[in-house]
């Protein structure tokens, strides 16, 4: 066997011994600590190009982190971002969208545009958390709401609030994200592509500078009315 073969194989398992690193996050005008684990890092061959993906663990209630990453990597496979602010997506998870093609949810459409400005860009992060199905409530609440949707004619933020006795909604916190970004040692500048501002207050309780840019995807004949709805009732910034 070859030098360059060993190396190779030694770097490749040394990727697999997880790293961990205990930071502070303020969420909520809370302060409390994370234990953030990277547990694995390989790239990934995109039709928006390459990207490294990595495998994370966070001690809060949302558990596993997928990230996708464009840019260089130092020897232990840490991002170097060499622009000025830092394009970012914070992708909740979506399995009847993303995964099953659901003709009545953008979300596929969105992260996938989200690869195409961060390979344009150049750079760029999109954090993605698969147990935030449902705006945080979870796959099976999200099924419910399709079935009330199908059944009855409502639109997305109809049926969620009838199932949640017309309590909050959106269930999701984002103090993991900031977790990740501070373990990564990521810019202060940040150029998040969102059209939902709440997705803001948390990265600016961490002295983030935010810029904002949209991810717009056509409304279809399936997604009109939830996007209508997201936009009056949520606040969403939609056209």
């Amino acid at each position: 066997m070859s030098g360059n073969y060993k190396n190779t194989v030694q770097i490749a398992r040394k990727t697999l011994i997880p790293k961990e690193r205990r930071v502070q996050v303020t969420e909520g005008e809370l302060s409390k600590y994370l234990h953030v684990t990277r547990r694995g890092v390989g790239p990934i061959h995109t039709p928006y190009g390459y990207f490294w993906q990595y495998d994370f663990h966070i001690d809060d209630k949302w558990g596993k982190y997928s990230v996708l990453v464009r840019a260089q990597v130092d020897k232990e496979y840490n991002p170097i971002f060499l622009n000025n602010e830092l394009l970012l997506r914070i992708d909740s998870g979506c399995e009847t969208g993303q995964l099953f093609h659901d003709n009545t949810c953008e979300c596929r459409e969105q992260l996938h545009e989200a690869l195409k400005k961060i390979n344009e860009h150049g750079e760029g992060m999109i954090i993605h958390v698969p147990s935030q199905d449902g705006r945080g409530g979870g796959l099976a609440f999200k099924l419910a709401t399709l079935l009330l949707e199908k059944d009855l004619g409502l639109n997305t933020v109809e049926a969620a609030r009838i199932l949640a006795n017309n309590e909050e909604i959106d269930l999701r916190t984002y103090g993991g994200v900031v977790g990740i970004l501070k373990f990564f040692r990521a810019k202060r500048n940040i150029l998040l592509m969102t059209n939902n501002p709440h997705k803001i207050s948390t990265l600016k309780e961490n002295r983030y500078k935010i810029l904002r840019t949209s991810i717009l995807i056509p409304p279809t004949r399936f997604t009109k009315k939830h996007l209508r709805a997201k936009k009056i009732e949520l606040g969403h910034l939609l056209p």
